[in-house]
């Protein structure tokens, strides 16, 4: 018995770091972790299995998941250990529901430790750390004869939240004249031009290049200082506008990274939207030329065009 958990235990280990092999050096900015905890019940068999998750994302298509726990037969009066493992393909109905498919295998018993089977679910995010889930998985199971008997699940599962700080790179606006220019310029206006008063425009805004907004391979907003502090400024400053520009890391296709922008751009517009902008101050674009080693927000502010035209 121990010898067989020690070789499924190892499979497992195998089995996920084959697949969760990431194609940068920065692992842990590839990967979003999630925990939950599952419960399955096969109604043909009378089998009822509560178990505990832990899975995470490879990529926005594909996530591998681990359960821990236990089944239990009412009909035979016994319960035995239970471990699954499962890898998912992911499907995008809307931002915030996905349908997730994919081969798994367990370990559940002595009599017949290893079993295979195929899980589809559909998962719905609440907000952007809590999902919920359900869907039905086929067990193949072979005893006497090969049976695949159908199992329905539940679940609900959490996001850990990385506590990385966001950097944020400052570029200060330069002047385009020396400063000896400037100071001439400045003493012939006041020589020939009688005193104004002083203008209340805003006080200027530096452009602000912020990593840690995105996870690699990720659309999801996993770092919101930089973006509230932005939609703060704009509610002071109505007359300003922002420009949002995505820069992506080293990796992924042409198609892939053209995909993965979009979906960037669209969740920096509904972020900026639920906070209380209006999408005609936003420009959002994405740029998929740069290849840098973290994905980059380059934030932008200009004066919106109705009150130039005032």
């Amino acid at each position: 018995m121990k010898f067989k958990l020690l070789t499924f235990s190892i499979c497992m280990t195998m089995y996920s770091g084959a697949w969760s092999a990431p194609n940068t050096a920065d692992d842990n900015a590839k990967r979003n972790d999630y925990f939950g905890f599952a419960a399955g019940y096969q109604p043909t068999e009378d089998y009822f299995s509560p178990n505990v998750i832990y899975g995470f994302d490879i990529s926005p298509s594909l996530a591998i998941e681990s359960q821990l726990g236990y089944n239990n037969n009412t009909k035979l009066d016994n319960k035995n250990f239970l471990a699954r493992v499962t890898l998912y393909g992911r499907s995008s109905f809307t931002s915030n529901t996905s349908l997730l498919y994919g081969p798994f295998i367990q370990y559940e018993d002595d009599t017949n430790p290893f079993r295979a089977g195929f899980s589809s679910i559909v998962q719905h995010r609440l907000d952007k750390e809590v999902a919920i889930w359900g869907g039905v998985s086929a067990v193949v199971k072979k005893e006497t004869s090969v049976d695949v008997v159908p199992e329905l699940t539940l679940g609900i599962t959490w996001a850990l939240s990385t506590s990385e700080p966001a950097r944020t790179i400052i570029s200060e606006p330069s002047p385009t004249l020396p400063p000896e220019s400037l100071r001439n310029i400045d003493k012939q206006v006041t020589e020939t031009l009688p005193q104004q008063p002083a203008a209340t425009l805003p006080p200027e805004k530096a452009s602000v290049e912020a990593t840690h907004v995105f996870k690699v391979d990720s659309s999801y907003i996993s770092n919101e200082k930089v973006l509230k502090e932005s939609i703060q400024y704009l509610h002071q400053h109505p007359d300003m506008s922002v420009r949002i520009i995505n820069k992506h890391s080293i990796g992924g296709t042409l198609d892939y990274n053209r995909w993965l922008g979009q979906r960037r751009v669209e969740r920096l517009r509904v972020f900026y939207a639920e906070n209380g902008i209006d999408v005609q101050r936003l420009k959002v674009s994405s740029s998929i030329n740069d290849k840098l080693g973290q994905p980059l927000v380059q934030i932008l502010y200009f004066e919106t065009e109705k009150s130039k035209s005032l």
